[in-house]
């Protein structure tokens, strides 16, 4: 509740909507934080079954709403107000009674949004480096200097796919931390390997392949590596490594107790970590020869957090009257000490050695500072009675003593009986409704259900339709059978076609029905490693289709293309793009290739072919959240029947058919600005962008070759619809054709997706 708690204690309550969906202005507390002062603000003014109560009556947002206000009498937005206001009552209470210093901030440089400069290590020349993360960065290794009594930061190192194990290790210029290692086909396996960073070099090593290790530290000259390690099984145990990410012993655990944030001593043969077990969370000392195991502590069911070793002292993070702050326990004499009081929070203690200075991060409104703690321990606050229970303000007490009975005085032991889980039985199981559940594509939103079953290996979705680029309406299902390495696929459609035709004197349009049924295989592969996203996806799929009601004039008999046909169609994909941080309006690097091949080889009246092909280039713009897109593309058919187009056709053309088609564009997007309005509980608008483009377009019929050119400029905003729907992009696209010198406007839905 940190985040909360800072933002009520200096300034406003966001409002409801803003509060169930989100801001990119501001670090919004998520719901499960909203939701806990919510329910719980419910259950101590209204009973213990209020909530009970509430869902009984609740089937969608709105109903949820008007649950709220006939059991309270109260709208719920003026609930969601009074639980804020009462949270916020019992905090300042509370930090009124522990008055703290404000802490001085150093090496943090001034920004603008929610951002965080995590892990602070200090390097023997006085610089810093840490984890920068935020509402506008993706996680990244930065330096920070002094200059001119000013703050320089560089970017040293973009993270890939990071698991935060709340620490990062540093020892002879070495950075360490752990990465997710994703399985190339499998998206629920996945590794947690060993990486490092050499600040001299700027070379970055992945130590470890297929491994699980969690929460590395190096020894002070960065020789060994300890870490944690869990198995596929859940054992758990600690593991010593050479630097080279070899093992070189392993410690054993027969209890299978919970290992957290291990350490090395500073004499480098000791390790300091945390055990957790049913009794509580401890902190040890393990001598690395004799496996000896020391206690420093006594079991506790506060969380602790974070040791560092420093000298004669074990420093860690904990909880006390409301507020996570630094703590000492002296080796030797097992004397407890409070080294911070900070307001909101202080986290992740770092120790240097050679200058004797604790550093660690404050939490603030705006994102976590570094900040120096006194390391004189002489000035540390004596924990006559040790360690004790955090007396932290608590919410649930009064609904506690309203339910009257504590669920495991009277634990169920009703014997279940084990049966076979029946795949078939079970593959439908209904998670979304509403908008484009049938995917998020600028030129076919479309409404419907979706389901996936429980092992996530069966994908279902049906709905309604349509398609933008020809103005017409279709029906859709689609099932894809994910167990196997090859994804199975089926697909059914059926709807209206539509096309332009340019003949010697303006233009024609062609109408007719059709229905497809299409199935295939697909190997969809996951290849993110870096700082960039990659994907590599290839398909091929078998369609059998039926034409019917073309109506289009001046067509020759003998090319009438009522009937039938099957059709394969051959997909790759390539995309490697820079990763987006929450107020990116599009990726500042990378680009993506896609091709596509569609014939009629098999018997049938009609026959067919198409191939065609686009590739994005994606620029940084001239601001950090600003993006340029360069795209180009060509797709040649010659067929009396003819596919869906293959590439973007020219905005704000009706798409027209040619046997050759080239066309490029140019996107420069941004955002506008963040007004986070607030329409009640219907929802809010989030932020407003832009994007400057321009296109072109060559396309040939036989010698004949047809130009377009269209430039515009599209406004869109991102909306919070209810708090149960995804969030929307709509917008208005005006559009200019410098050929005809005519204005034009369309409506746009660009992102409407669960």
């Amino acid at each position: 509740d940190v985040l909360l708690r800072s933002q009520l204690l200096t300034q406003k309550p966001f409002k409801y909507s803003k509060a169930m969906n989100g801001s990119y202005r501001d670090n919004v507390p998520n719901h499960y934080i909203t939701g806990y002062f919510l329910t719980s603000y419910l259950k101590n003014n209204y009973g213990a079954d209020v909530w009970d109560k509430v869902l009984t009556k609740t089937f969608n947002n709105f109903l949820f709403a008007r649950s709220i206000r006939k059991i309270t009498g109260l709208k719920v937005n003026k609930v969601y107000a009074n639980a804020m206001q009462d949270a916020s009552k019992r905090w300042k209470a509370r930090f009124d009674e522990n008055q703290s210093p404000e802490v001085a901030n150093i090496y943090t440089p001034k920004r603008r949004f929610y951002t965080s400069y995590l892990y602070p290590q200090l390097l023997d020349n006085g610089d810093v480096v840490a984890l920068k993360t935020g509402l506008g960065d993706i996680p990244q290794f930065v330096l920070i200097s002094t200059e001119n009594e000013k703050l320089l930061e560089k970017s040293l190192h973009k993270l890939g796919n990071w698991n935060d194990s709340d620490k990062l290790s540093f020892a002879n210029n070495q950075i360490l931390w752990t990465e997710f290692e994703l399985d190339p086909r499998w998206g629920m396996r996945n590794y947690s390997v060993l990486k490092t960073y050499d600040l001299k070099t700027h070379v970055v090593k992945t130590l470890t392949h297929k491994t699980r290790y969690f929460a590395p530290s190096f020894s002070a000259d960065a020789q060994q590596i300890v870490a944690v390690e869990f198995s596929e099984e859940g054992n758990n145990r600690l593991v010593l490594l050479n630097k080279e990410g070899e093992e070189i012993k392993t410690f054993a655990n027969p209890e299978n107790d919970f290992f957290q944030h291990p350490v090395f001593a500073a004499d480098g043969k000791n390790i300091v970590y945390i055990r957790q077990n049913k009794a509580g969370k401890c902190i040890e000392m393990l001598d690395i020869t004799s496996e000896k195991i020391e206690k420093m502590s006594n079991y506790t069911h506060e969380n602790i957090v974070t040791p560092v070793d420093f000298g004669n002292f074990v420093v860690f993070t904990a909880p006390q009257q409301g507020t996570e702050n630094l703590f000492a326990i002296n080796k030797k004499s097992k004397e407890q000490y409070q080294v911070t009081n900070t307001k909101f929070g202080a986290y992740y203690p770092f120790v240097n050695i050679k200058s004797q200075r604790i550093f660690y991060n404050d939490q603030t409104p705006n994102g976590r500072n570094i900040a120096e703690a006194n390391a004189d321990s002489k000035t540390w606050k004596l924990l006559e009675n040790g360690f004790k229970i955090d007396e932290q303000v608590q919410f649930f007490g009064k609904f506690m003593q309203q339910e009257k009975q504590n669920i495991f005085d009277n634990l169920p032991t009703v014997k279940y009986d084990v049966k076979p889980f029946r795949k078939l039985n079970n593959m439908v199981h209904i998670y979304g409704w509403g908008p484009a559940v049938n995917g998020s594509n600028v030129s076919n939103p479309a409404l419907g259900i979706a389901s996936r079953d429980l092992l996530s290996t069966t994908d279902f979705s049906t709905g309604f339709a349509y398609d933008m680029a020809e103005k017409t309406p279709n029906y859709f299902a689609n099932l894809s059978y994910k167990a196997w390495f090859p994804v199975i696929n089926f697909s059914f459609e059926n709807g209206r076609r539509t096309s332009t035709i340019p003949l010697e004197k303006g233009t024609k349009t062609d109408q007719w029905r059709y229905q497809s049924i299409e199935t295939g295989i697909q190997i969809p592969l996951q290849l993110t490693h870096s700082k960039y996203n990659e994907i590599f996806n290839v398909s091929a799929n078998l369609s059998h289709n039926v034409i019917s009601d073309y109506d289009l004039p001046k067509r020759s008999v003998s090319t009438l293309p009522n009937g039938t046909f099957r059709a394969m169609r051959y997909d790759l994909i390539y995309s490697k793009t820079l990763k987006r941080s929450n107020l990116n309006v599009g990726s500042r690097a990378g680009f993506e290739v896609l091709m596509s091949y569609r014939h009629t080889p098999f018997a049938g009246s009609l026959q067919a072919e198409q191939f065609g092909t686009y590739t994005h280039l994606y620029l940084p713009g001239f601001s950090k959240f600003h993006s340029i897109r360069l795209r180009a593309g060509h797709q040649r058919s010659a067929s009396a029947y003819q596919f869906t187009t293959a590439i973007p056709f020219v905005r704000g053309e009706s798409y027209t058919l040619f046997n050759r088609l080239n066309v490029a564009s140019v996107d420069y997007r941004f955002p506008i600005f963040y007004p986070d309005w607030s329409f009640g509980r219907i929802g809010s608008i989030k932020r407003f962008k832009g994007n400057l483009w321009a296109d072109t377009g060559v396309g040939k019929i036989k010698t004949k070759s047809y130009n377009f050119n269209t430039v515009g400029f599209d406004l869109t905003a991102n909306l919070g619809i209810t708090n149960l729907l995804p969030e929307m992009e709509l917008g208005v696209r005006a559009i200019y054709n410098p050929n005809l010198k005519e204005f034009s406007f369309q409506p746009l839905v660009l992102n409407v997706g669960f």
